[in-house]
């Protein structure tokens, strides 16, 4: 799911060598495809939903915003996206 004015929007996950794509799917009321690039990623970690349900992925961008994700491997999916994207631009440190 991908967090937008209020709704969880349901759909997929992908990450490409250049971006993080989510693509939703066709029942929701919300329906988009949202696409942020490597470049614009700053943090990704994860957290838990309502405190307790450790399945939410938050992605901080450059500009200080925050995309908010329910994925299963919440915490495998932040360590791909710091080792694909954020560790990357730093040399790996």
């Amino acid at each position: 799911n991908h967090f937008v004015t209020g709704e969880a929007v349901g759909g997929w996950m992908y990450m490409t060598d250049r971006r993080l794509l989510f693509v939703s799917h066709a029942i929701n009321i919300q329906s988009h495809t949202h696409s942020i690039p490597a470049e614009k990623i700053a943090r990704a970690i994860k957290a838990n939903v309502l405190g307790t349900i450790p399945n939410q992925l938050l992605i901080t961008l450059t500009d200080g915003s925050t995309e908010k994700f329910v994925v299963y491997g919440a915490t495998e999916w932040a360590a791909m996206i710091g080792d694909r994207f954020i560790a990357a631009r730093s040399g790996g440190n």
